[in-house]
């Protein structure tokens, strides 16, 4: 099978890069706080069209524009020139500094490999060049929330946190309230010329990472441009369907005839042990039964009907969403500990082949280069009706979504920390974070990054995922702008891949809720209803599909106890967000 090598999009599509060798930035105009000034969108489908495998390099003609990183006109400042004439241009110290960093180490795409973010050679190299090393703090896998909640507790931080900070309890204005982390209103003005061109004067972007007080509260990972909308896809055992002489399903009702397929199939994966189930899920973002809700246009959380904000579990839909999945449980589709399995655990029954069918990321070329290139494949979003746009609530949105590097209130130097973070938006530092090391990761050709044989032919055998951690985070998410080429290369490597990205990109992300915010008084109101509401939600979701309380019986209580709970108010709190974030 022939496998993806780069990506080079002939003069029809535009490309900026501006550094490592790649030409100067030409952006879209941006020049005053508040314009928007998004640039053109490069489809999936283009994308596609534009990259059929080869083993060498890919050129083709794509009649649209993109620009990649640079967003905003480069700003020419000491200490951040567009162009690379020494070793000292970059230096923000005169003598060598360390900050600290809290950041979790992804479980897939960097602890096989690696033990600490220092050995990514882009970070190696980012300390060369700005004087500034980091000490990265990696809280122990699988007690993450625990060390962080354990961090907040001794206020004992460090200079910088990484975290989803629009999922902060009470959110991200709490945050600066308590005093755990710095408005960064006069920090960016002062010391980052990069972000404020990039970043605050692409309103489009600026919008989805200030509080409504107009606090800018952390420097974000930004999705824009993307080539890949819907970064999780729900995989199927291709290979176990090519032997039922079944169809990929489109339909809830293909989905009925698919898993009773596969669980008359009987040992599925052939070991002698009857130990697999057609449906194996994780409960985390790879909870596949949470959006198989989407099917019934409904969801497990909130969601939005042209501005108008829904509480999911309150639905008749819900209900009907509730009952088929039962009627999965009860005819064995489902592992029975769907609402518990870890992700160790899970990764594990996916390697073992004890699953046909589970949500992951389409970087699952790791599984691939496992099982062989035609073992799975994604499916596209199932829906009631055949022919209708599948509604998928996981999708990415433009922008940035509220997971982000912030500074701390105890932090040594705030300054050099917004300077050191401002990099990342500049040309050399998007090519350090996203490519990684010139010459050894890709080379630039015609102008554009091409990923090496290192990378895509990894010697070790190594997914793309893994083989690039060792030089960049271009696909972990950090402070930079993720490169749509990069995620596409990530994403594209297996012909399989590439045919999933084809079937699920075209989504309706329309009830999807941005990522607003909350008011100081509105913070605190909400996190206190909703804590007692998801705990309940999430107890009596599982209790429902697995049996043991009837849905016929019992679900209108379950709605009546949320009502009572207060969920008419966090809708009220939550209605607000959405309008404010309307009306910036």
């Amino acid at each position: 099978m022939k496998r993806i090598i780069c990506i080079i999009l002939a003069a029809s599509l535009i490309i900026t890069l501006g550094a490592c060798g790649a030409s100067t930035p030409s952006a879209p105009d941006a020049t005053t706080a508040g314009t928007t000034a998004a640039p053109a969108t490069t489809t999936a489908a283009a994308a596609a069209a534009a990259t059929e495998a080869a083993t060498t390099t890919t050129t083709a003609a794509v009649n649209t524009t993109t620009t990649v990183g640079a967003i905003g006109n480069q700003p020419q400042t000491a200490g951040q020139a567009a162009t690379d004439d020494g070793d000292n241009q970059f230096l923000l110290v005169s003598e060598p500094t360390t900050l600290s960093y809290w950041i979790t180490i992804d479980r897939t795409k960097a602890a096989p490999v690696l033990t600490n973010y220092n050995e990514i050679a882009g970070y190696q190299e980012l300390e060369r060049l700005t004087g500034v090393s980091i000490d990265f703090i990696h809280p122990a896998m699988g007690q993450e929330s625990e060390q962080f909640n354990i961090m907040l507790a001794s206020r004992d931080f460090p200079d910088m946190i990484y975290s989803g900070w629009s999922g902060f309890p009470g959110g991200p204005q709490k945050a600066m309230d308590d005093e755990v982390i710095l408005p960064l209103n006069s920090l960016l003005e002062e010391n980052c010329p990069n972000f404020m061109q990039r970043v605050i004067n692409v309103h489009d972007i600026a919008m989805t990472m200030v509080t409504d007080e107009g606090d800018y509260f952390y420097f974000p990972y930004i999705h824009w441009n993307q080539l890949v909308v819907a970064g999780w896809s729900f995989l199927v055992r291709y290979d176990w369907l090519n032997e039922l002489g079944l169809e990929l399903p489109e339909t809830i009702d293909d989905w009925d005839v698919m898993l009773k397929a596969f669980k008359d199939m009987g040992d599925m994966n052939g070991n002698g042990v009857d130990d697999e189930y057609p449906i194996i899920n994780c409960l985390d973002e790879r909870d596949m039964m949470r959006w198989l809700a989407n099917a019934w246009k409904t969801d497990m959380d909130f969601y939005h009907e042209e501005g108008t904000v829904k509480y999911g579990p309150l639905d008749d839909e819900f209900g009907d969403y509730l009952r088929h999945m039962n009627g999965w449980f009860a005819a064995g589709y489902i592992d029975p500990e769907f609402s518990v399995r870890d992700l160790t655990a899970y990764e594990a029954k996916v390697a073992n082949g004890q699953g046909a069918i589970f949500l992951s990321g389409l970087d699952y070329g790791r599984y691939l280069i496992q099982m062989g290139e035609n073992a799975m494949t994604g499916v596209k979003y199932p829906v009631l009706e055949r022919g209708t746009k599948p509604i998928y609530n996981n999708g990415t949105l433009q922008g940035a979504q509220g997971a982000g590097v912030a500074i701390s209130t105890t932090s040594s130097d705030p300054a050099l920390a917004a300077k050191w973070l401002d990099f990342h938006y500049h040309d050399v530092g998007h090519m350090l974070l996203n490519f990684g090391i010139e010459g050894q990761s890709y080379n630039i050709i015609n102008g554009v990054p091409v990923f090496t044989d290192e990378i895509i032919n990894n010697p070790e055998g190594l997914s793309v995922e893994l083989a690039l951690v060792k030089y960049s985070m271009g696909g972990i998410a950090e402070a930079f702008f993720h490169d749509p080429l990069v995620r596409y290369a990530r994403f594209g490597t297996f012909q399989e891949q590439r045919d999933t990205i084809d079937r699920t990109q075209d989504i309706d992300l329309s009830k999807k809720m941005p990522a607003t915010t909350f008011t100081s008084d509105e913070s605190s109101e909400y996190a206190n209803i909703m804590s007692e509401i998801n705990t309940y939600k999430l107890e009596n979701w599982a209790a429902f599909i697995n049996g043991s309380k009837s849905i016929d019986a019992e679900f209108d209580t379950f709605r009546s106890t949320i009502r009572s709970m207060g969920i008419e108010r966090a809708i009220e709190i939550r209605q607000a967000a959405l309008d404010r974030f309307n009306m910036r």
